[in-house]
């Protein structure tokens, strides 16, 4: 066979081992099995020769034989006796010589000789073993019987195959049992001496009346190149309970026997079926012990217990009874035994004459008085064969036969018998059990029967699918489900037999992938579901048998999937906007809310409703979205809410989410214009005359509460302009002078003013303007200039070269008066600034100081437009005491400009130009100026040289000014520079010894004079508005206490004074940086801290 199957594949080792010692030499050759006859195994004499003591004459002499042919395993070599070469006489076979064995060495003596030369070598033939062995099991088929109520994991041990190879990879390497993972699982372990034990493991719960019996396969695989298997099929059966009583087929049997009928004769067959499986359906016959004539019956009658053949013991010829009753019984094998009973009547015949001999036959030998017949089986199919004997001649050896059955019938064999054949289909599922007996009778007179009886057992087909107790199963599923949830169980039955009968569940269609089936039709989930996404799903399910061809039943699950709450509505946007006009009735509809929810019935109703923080809002939120007014709207108090609304559902628990609303309350012109300026307590205003044609000198202030084209008004003069120069734009209220007319003398203009919105009606109101328009003797001095023009260059020159004189030497005095304050300042806080300070009256202000005048602003409407980074601070207070002259101060707040008027004028000025980054915010600015007054502004030149307190140059104590606080540009082209303060006056020509200040030693205190009652102008406009400075209604101001507040610094001037009069003596206050009216005196810083001495300023 090896010689067949490998003949390119193996090759005789001839190496061989030589073994030389005193007494023998030993050869030894590796030799593969199945190699044929005559194959070469090796050379002796090549082998040996080195070892022999013999001379290189004798060599070709030597001659080889076997020295002893008696050994066992001579026969199967041969050798030639001059070359010395070894062959295989047969094939040899490995496993037949060595069975079992890891080493297999055959062991020859071979002679060697000559005429004068005799040795003996022993040589050792080690057959290597090839893989011509498949494995096998001593048996291929093997039956396991395991209770339904073993546990899982139990093992149940079977035999281990065998390999008649040995060594290397020729042997069983590993076991393999189909189906895998299935049912039963194979456990493989090695034994001490290197066997397998391979045990079968339950590896689930077993159900008989799902399934009763299982088939597998265990395959032994060996390690050769192909790897060769064996194959054990075991059949387990699965083990029952004893739950079913054994059943006969007839309640009654009959039977008629001829009392010649020969002792140990069969006359009848009982039959009795067991539904259990096993012991507990194994059914035993016997004749039942506690009856009447028992022994009687026993001693003539045997029941055989195990096929229920009953026989006669003896002749009935000596029993003059001609009936026999007796009652036997069924007994099964379980635990309790259950048993059950049949009557047997047995009729002795008289044996006047000889009745035929009938006798049944069946093509399985092994079956005895029953047969098996498949009830698929076709018709005419052949059951059983009857043989009839009758010894009688003439009519009563003339036999006819006829059967019991209706579903069989019997046919003659032309004199050679009758066979019994299938009549009608036979159904299993209806009967599955026939009763037999065909009687045959003879022609004699009388005429004489004999019977046979034996019982036909139908046998399953596989022709009834599957059945499902209902083709449409409902079921219900709610959303958010546990994967593993039971849905429901479904059952199918099949009406056939065995494995025919046995089904098992599996699922089908598109959504099997969701839901699992168990062995006993439990539907679980395996799918989480969502009904906004799944509200239903149907799944296909099939019950299949395990017969060959398996059949198939279906049935369609619909499963519905109930909602939950777990959808909060869904605003339809996240923030809704409306709009309502204002001044409209209560109930007034403002807009609808819209908002979708994916649930269901119940929980997918809502209703809107408002959050409660916002309840005092004019606005009701009904429950189907709806908003409305509860109150009239009023857009100047209020343009706009914002509120916040809910949508909740009416699940159990509610969900609810949020939305936002904006209602924008639209303007109606509701609201005539507000004049500011001018109006009934400010109305005012004067403006030195001649200007420039165009040049603003003054602005109308309106404003209008309303919004949008209902707020933009449009300025007018309506009357009052005699002399026809005055224009107003449009829009910004600006007035200018539209051309320029020559006056003489000061000329009062009432100007009617209307202001209009453009509302639809448009609201108009109205205001009188008193303009005065101030004769300036720049006319005067511009006419002289005319007239005298050859003199007008040397006027100016000779200005121009005092000017020069007096502001060097000014510049001068200011930087040795710097130098001295610096180094007794030093000096005098080195000895004690803090009483220094309170000697002199000075004291530094703090951050609560600056806080306290910015809630005064505040309190009085003021707002600050621009918050500037502090810096240091300096505060001082000091008294002036004047004589009983009296003194005359003008104030004059405007943007800088330059002023057409002689030096005679402009030396009488004194700005204080206010910081850039902030317009001052003032209080009570005067609304009267007396025109005595506004004389005396051109009465005391030498005033000019106090400007800036005589500090013109932009330094610190020659520190330097720093970047931000020196201007790039002149203050008349810088447009961020937005006020001066001019400061007018004089008092009397008094030197600055004449000012008195207060010391803290002092007890004394002079009063000033009382104030002056003032008109207010602007240079080019007047100061009014939501910056002026006065509000009051006598158009006073009290000098008692000015405060200064500008970039961080706090400058306070307290004085005392005599208030005469019934004038208002509200502070004066203001913020903003000193500067001067001139370009270069604009960018004169003063920073750091000062303690000013009252000798220093003497």
């Amino acid at each position: 066979m090896a010689q067949h199957l490998f003949p390119l594949f193996f090759i005789v080792w001839t190496s061989c081992l030589t073994t030389v010692n005193l007494a023998a030499v030993e050869v030894r050759f590796n030799l593969v099995e199945e190699q044929p006859p005559n194959y070469l195994v090796g050379s002796i004499s090549t082998n040996s020769l080195p070892y022999l003591n013999v001379s290189e004459l004798e060599i070709p002499k030597l001659r080889y034989s076997f020295i002893t042919p008696s050994l066992k395993y001579q026969s199967m070599f041969s050798i030639n006796d001059v070359a010395g070469n070894l062959y295989t006489a047969v094939k040899i076979d490995r496993e037949t010589l060595c069975e079992y064995l890891s080493t297999c060495d055959l062991e020859l003596k071979v002679a060697v000789k000559s005429e004068t030369y005799f040795d003996i070598i022993t040589v050792v033939v080690s057959i290597e073993d090839i893989n011509d062995n498949a494995p096998y099991f001593s048996n291929n088929t093997v039956s396991l019987h395991i209770s339904e109520g073993v546990s899982i994991n139990s093992s149940f041990q079977i035999d281990s195959a065998i390999d008649l190879d040995t060594g290397g990879k020729n042997g069983i390497q590993s076991y393999t049992i189909i189906p895998q993972n299935g049912t039963f699982g194979l456990k493989v372990e090695r034994g001490i001496d290197g066997s397998f034990i391979v045990s079968i493991i339950v590896m689930r719960y077993l159900d008989r009346e799902t399934i009763s019996s299982y088939q597998v396969i265990v395959q032994a695989w060996d390690g050769g190149n192909p790897p060769k298997s064996g194959t054990l099929v075991i059949t387990i059966e699965v083990t029952d309970v004893n739950d079913n009583r054994p059943k006969f087929s007839l309640d009654t049997y009959n039977v008629t026997v001829s009392e010649t009928v020969l002792p140990n004769s069969i006359i009848l067959i009982l039959s009795a079926v067991d539904l259990d499986a096993g012991d507990n359906g194994k059914v035993l016959y016997k004749i039942k012990d506690q009856q009447s004539g028992v022994d009687l019956i026993k001693s003539i009658f045997f029941v055989n217990s195990v096929t229920g053949e009953v026989s006669v013991k003896e002749s009935l010829q000596y029993n003059r009874k001609q009936t026999y009753q007796f009652t036997v019984e069924a007994e099964d094998q379980g635990q309790p035994r259950l048993v059950t009973q049949a009557i047997v009547f047995v009729y002795v015949q008289d044996a006047g004459n000889n009745p035929p001999i009938v006798n049944v036959s069946f093509i399985d030998q092994g079956n005895t008085g029953f047969v098996y017949v498949n009830e698929a089986a076709p018709l005419q199919s052949f059951v059983a064969y009857i043989s009839v004997v009758d010894g009688n001649l003439g009519d009563n050896g003339i036999v006819t036969c006829n059967i019991s059955s209706n579903e069989f019938e019997i046919k003659s064999l032309a004199n050679q018998g009758y066979k019994v054949v299938v009549k009608s289909p036979l159904d299993r599922e209806v009967k599955d059990i026939y009763n037999i007996s065909v009687s045959c009778t003879d022609k004699g007179q009388p005429p004489l029967t004999s019977s046979v009886n034996f019982m036909v057992r139908v046998t399953d087909a596989n022709d009834n699918a599957p059945k499902f107790e209902q083709t449409v199963y409902t079921a219900e599923i709610t959303e958010g489900n546990r994967p593993g949830e039971k849905i429901l169980q479904v059952s199918a039955s099949d009406r056939d037999f065995g494995n025919n009968a046995i089904v098992q569940y599996q699922l089908d269609g598109e959504n099997k992938d969701k839901f699992s089936i168990t062995i006993n039709g439990v539907i679980q989930t395996l799918y989480v579901f969502d009904r906004e996404v799944t509200p239903s799903v149907n799944v296909t399910i099939l019950a299949i048998d395990m017969g060959i061809p398996a059949l198939t039943g279906t049935a369609i699950v619909a499963i519905k999937v109930k909602d939950i709450n777990d959808n909060a509505p869904i605003f339809s946007m996240p923030a809704f906007s409306f709009k309502v006009m204002e001044n409209l009735p209560a109930g007034v509809y403002i807009g609808q809310l819209e908002a979708s929810d994916a649930d269901e019935g119940r929980n997918s109703n809502f209703t809107f409703s408002v959050r409660s923080q916002f309840l005092q809002f004019p606005f009701i939120v009904f429950g189907n979205g709806t908003i409305l007014t509860n109150m009239e709207l009023d857009r100047e108090e209020r343009d706009r809410y914002d509120f916040v609304v809910a949508v909740t559902d009416l699940g159990t628990p509610a969900l609810s989410t949020t939305a936002k609303v904006m209602v924008t309350v639209t303007d109606d012109n509701d609201h005539n214009p507000v004049l500011k300026f001018p109006n009934s307590t400010n109305s005012y205003a004067a403006i030195f005359y001649p200007q420039d044609v165009k040049t603003v000198f003054e602005r109308v202030i309106a404003y209008d509460e309303d919004e949008g084209e209902n707020k933009t008004l449009v300025y007018s003069i309506i009357s009052g302009d005699q002399l026809g120069i005055i224009e107003i734009e449009k829009y910004s209220g600006n007035l200018s002078f539209s051309k320029i007319v020559e006056i003489h003398a000061n000329v009062h203009l009432e100007l009617l003013i209307m202001v209009k919105d453009q509302g639809s009606p448009p609201r108009v109101s109205t205001a009188i303007l008193y303009l005065d328009l101030l004769y300036n003797n720049v006319t005067a001095l511009a006419a002289a200039s005319a007239d005298d023009g050859e003199n007008k260059y040397v006027t100016i020159s000779v200005v121009v070269v005092i000017l020069t004189v007096a502001l060097s030497a000014a510049i001068i005095g200011v930087i040795f008066f710097l130098k001295n304050m610096d180094k007794r300042k030093k000096i005098k806080r080195e000895n004690n600034s803090t009483s220094s300070d309170s000697q002199y009256g000075f004291q530094n202000s703090s951050s609560d100081q600056y806080s306290s005048v910015e809630e005064e602003l505040t309190s009085k409407g003021f707002t600050q437009r621009e918050t500037l980074p502090k810096k240091k601070e300096v505060s001082f207070s000091l008294d002036t005491s004047l004589d009983s002259h009296p003194s005359e101060l003008v104030v004059n707040m405007s943007k800088f400009t330059s002023i057409h008027a002689d030096d005679k004028l402009r030396s009488n000025m004194m700005p204080i130009c206010l910081d850039h980054y902030e317009k001052p915010v003032m209080e009570n600015r005067p609304k009267q100026w007396l025109p005595s007054q506004v004389q005396q502004l051109q009465q005391h030149p030498e005033d000019s040289h106090s400007e800036s307190s005589g500090e013109t140059v932009t330094s610190d104590s020659g520190r330097g000014g720093s970047e931000e606080d020196v201007p790039s540009t002149s203050p008349s082209d810088d447009p961020q520079v937005y006020e001066c303060m001019h400061l007018y006056g004089h008092v009397n020509k008094r030197p600055y010894n004449s000012v008195s200040f207060r010391a803290d030693n002092s007890d004394s205190q002079q009063e000033l004079p009382p104030p002056v009652p003032i008109r207010t102008y602007k240079q080019y406009s007047s100061f009014h508005g939501e910056n002026s400075i006065a509000d009051g209604d006598n158009g006073y101001m009290d000098l008692n206490k000015v405060s200064l507040q500008y970039q961080g610094y706090s400058t306070t001037f307290s004085g005392s004074y005599s208030p005469s009069q019934s004038y208002n003596q509200e502070p004066f206050l203001f913020r903003g940086r000193i500067k001067s009216q001139e370009d270069d005196d604009c960018s004169t810083t003063t920073s750091g801290s000062y303690t000013i001495q009252v000798e220093e300023l003497l």
